[in-house]
């Protein structure tokens, strides 16, 4: 049985997370108009991974089927994530991407029950709390514009996204029994570096690290995503996870699209509908719900 205290600290990890996550958008959109998002992926990684080695510089060696899910956690969770949403970005409309990435956690709990045999089985909470995160995830999405417009191939580029994170948090589940969540987490940074380096090599035309080393606004935008959105939130995630269970720590997810929607009107001035209010109380009463039982009575 896990300790209150353990499972309020999980909970905070998660919070962590998503506010973080939820605001990287307005560094990334000033660093986009510098670097690719290949260029910009890799060289966060890269920097999360020799940030990891400086706080946790203990050589360990992992068995290979633990190095294999290593691999995997760098491969969904990183370089396949960042360039599957990056991707559907660019082919299809971002209200498409943020509310078909927003069924990762529905996804999570559906990969969670076949996987673990039903040691992470969702119970009827879970599946109320994710309805209401889901329609509240979709009023603040649109935030009052309320225009479907479909895309196949974007679309389901961003399912892919979703899936690929499902994937990731169930692996990592596996991982964190085994070993701590500091050498998890530095593992899947260099694999999220390794498996992102051909796609950097293919696409460093123009690349320069000018920018970084002028000590202005461009470094400070992206020492925020290098240590605060990837190896800070990586290693608070793999502690949520690790109190929490897959099933409940992803259901903070659907808090990012309402933490991205206050970072725009503070940061960026952009106006907040009714509906976006609307949308933000039922994502807190979604993940409420979702984080009150995680597994179903037996």
């Amino acid at each position: 049985m896990k300790s209150i205290q353990g499972k309020w600290k999980g909970h905070l990890c998660a919070l962590f997370c998503a506010a973080v996550w939820g605001t990287t958008f307005v560094a990334s959109k000033r660093l986009l108009g510098t670097y690719t998002p290949i260029q910009l992926m890799f060289l966060r990684f890269a920097a999360a991974y020799a940030l990891l080695w400086i706080i946790y510089p203990k050589w360990e060696r992992p068995r290979p089927r633990e190095e294999l899910g290593c691999l995997l956690m760098g491969l969904t969770g990183c370089t396949l994530y960042f360039w599957t949403e990056n991707t559907a970005l660019t082919v299809t409309y971002t209200a498409n991407v943020s509310t078909i990435v927003a069924l990762a956690p529905l996804l999570t709990a559906i990969l969670a029950g076949i996987v673990t045999k039903g040691r992470e089985r969702p119970g009827r909470g879970v599946w109320i709390g994710f309805v209401l995160a889901f329609l509240g995830v979709t009023l603040v999405v649109f935030n009052g514009a309320f225009v479907l417009k479909l895309n196949p191939a974007g679309d389901l580029l961003a399912l892919a996204t979703a899936l690929l994170w499902a994937v990731y948090c169930i692996q990592q589940s596996y991982a964190l029994a085994r070993r701590g969540s500091l050498f998890i987490t530095r593992k899947v940074m260099f694999y999220g570096l390794f498996t992102s380096l051909p796609l950097f090599l293919a696409d460093r035309e123009g690349f320069s690290l000018r920018p970084l080393l002028a000590f202005g606004p461009d470094l400070f935008c992206f020492l925020f995503l290098a240590v605060m959105g990837n190896a800070l939130c990586y290693l608070a995630w793999a502690a949520a996870e690790r109190e929490l269970g897959a099933v409940t720590v992803s259901s903070y997810i659907y808090t990012i699209p309402f933490v991205t929607l206050v970072a725009g009107a503070v940061f960026l001035g952009e106006p907040v509908s009714a509906a976006g209010v609307i949308g933000a109380v039922l994502i807190v009463a979604g993940v409420w719900a979702a984080s009150r039982r995680e597994k179903a009575p037996d």
